[in-house]
């Protein structure tokens, strides 16, 4: 970004703030606020001398360790988020550096004995001062970990201790992360709650800043429809998250970033929910599908619940049957009822056969026959993949067969029949078949 660009236009701290606004401006034009996050160091502010060579990470090069001069480093920052405040005058979550638990300053990896926390402690509390003296509307977060890791000694001290303010507990979890149960279902949702829990005990909200469906370098993980169904997955199961999860941030919009370079394949296993060849998919289309979820929660019947899971009678947030998630809610400007089911099963467990549901919607306002719209996403509905597969797995696909990918990046829409109750039960029942890995949005007017 350059942030950091002394000169004779800079600022006498040396923030260059060029390419930060023009990428604020564009969110902000979207209805969109960001969360920052002030990484890495810049060449001019580390502490290695300019004539050797820093501790860096990723195929960009970011220099991980502390800076030389803390009064140079505190001035910049303050700088830099004043002319932030000033431009939008919007309370924005402002994180300190990105995984420090993965090698700063020392250590390789990810981990506990991995990074420098004594080093990273010290960067937090002049980063998190700076940027309340620039506006005190900011949000400090922190300590923006993988693993989840540090956050409780991040808390002690920070909080408890008194040396650091922290608005916001912010960290990242992968589901194949290690800490995570790979043959629980709600593995990945238990450790997110006893971060959030952690954070609850000193009266702060928790958001998990970074996720995605797993690391696995497996190109059908994030590439394929695996992904598309554990975000299915995800909208069931964040039900369960505590009240003080104010969100989770899926990692990331598209192929188009720099961390390990830019690959000329457009299917490759990258982490966007897009291609470098702006082809969606399938963990675009059901993010798609799950914007269509109104914001009233419904009762839902389900049979065969998950063992131990508490399903297996009515409940407002959805339901699991073996091995399938649902969440029904009702759209406020249509009323439609809407349905989100995923057929998913995490990678500690064999993949889940096609299951047939039988679906019961109550709180309707009669018990007659609907029809209802699904959508679904599946092997053969938005899988790009497959149809680059078809082609051959070109490296650089032609003009034609980007275009061919494109079009296949949609789900598939039929309809289906939710069968009433009769008029007194105010309720139907809906048939559906999930393939494995398959996610279906049915609306329900």
């Amino acid at each position: 970004m350059s942030s950091f660009l002394p000169g004779p236009q800079a600022g006498p701290a040396g923030s260059n703030m060029i390419n930060t606004f023009n990428t604020f401006d564009f969110l902000d034009e979207l209805g969109m606020a960001p969360l920052m996050e002030l990484s890495f160091m810049p060449r001019g502010l580390m502490s290695t001398p300019e004539d050797q060579v820093p501790p860096t990470i990723m195929h960009y090069r970011g220099i991980h360790e502390p800076p030389k001069n803390w009064s140079q480093w505190d001035a910049f920052v303050e700088e830099f988020m004043t002319n932030v405040w000033e431009r939008y005058q919007s309370p924005f979550i402002v994180e300190t550096f990105n995984e420090p638990n993965c090698g700063f300053y020392v250590g390789n990896g990810c981990g506990k004995d991995s990074g420098n926390k004594t080093a990273y402690f010290e960067l937090y509390k002049h980063t998190s001062e700076a940027i309340r003296r620039a506006n005190p509307a900011f949000r400090a977060a922190g300590p923006v970990t993988a693993q989840l890791g540090w956050i409780e000694e991040f808390l002690t001290w920070a909080v408890d201790e008194g040396n650091a303010p922290v608005d916001l507990v912010t960290s990242h979890l992968y589901p194949t992360d290690p800490i995570v149960n790979q043959t629980d279902r709600f593995g990945w949702v238990e450790q997110v709650t006893k971060a959030a829990e952690a954070a609850a005990r000193r009266g702060l909200n928790f958001t998990l800043s970074e996720f995605n469906a797993g690391l696995e370098s497996n190109w059908d993980y994030r590439d394929g429809v695996y992904t598309g169904a554990f975000l299915g997955h995800v909208a069931l199961a964040a039900q369960r998250l505590p009240p003080n999860v104010e969100g989770l941030s899926f990692w990331t919009f598209s192929d188009v970033f720099e961390e390990q370079g830019f690959a000329s394949a457009p299917f490759h296993g990258g982490f966007g929910l897009s291609t470098v060849h702006d082809v969606n998919k399938a963990g675009w289309c059901v993010m798609q599908l799950l914007s269509q979820h109104g914001d009233t929660a419904l009762g839902t019947a389900a049979s065969g619940a998950h063992p131990g899971d508490a399903a297996a009678r009515p409940q407002a947030a959805g339901a699991s049957i073996q091995s399938v998630d649902l969440a029904a809610t009702r759209r406020a400007a249509d009323g439609a009822v809407v349905l989100s089911l995923a057929n998913f099963q995490p990678n500690g467990l064999a993949p889940p056969p096609t299951v047939t549901v039988n679906v019961t919607v109550s709180g309707l306002a009669s018990g007659a026959d609907r029809t209802a719209t699904v959508h679904r996403v599946d092997d053969s509905s938005c899988n790009p993949l497959a149809v680059w597969r078809q082609a051959g797995s070109p490296v650089y696909p032609s003009k034609a067969l980007v275009s061919a990918m494109r079009a296949a990046a949609n789900p598939a829409v039929s309809s289906a029949v939710c069968h009433g109750h009769g008029s007194a039960q105010q309720a139907c029942t809906l048939t559906l078949q999930l393939p494995s890995m398959g996610v279906a949005l049915v609306e329900l007017r």
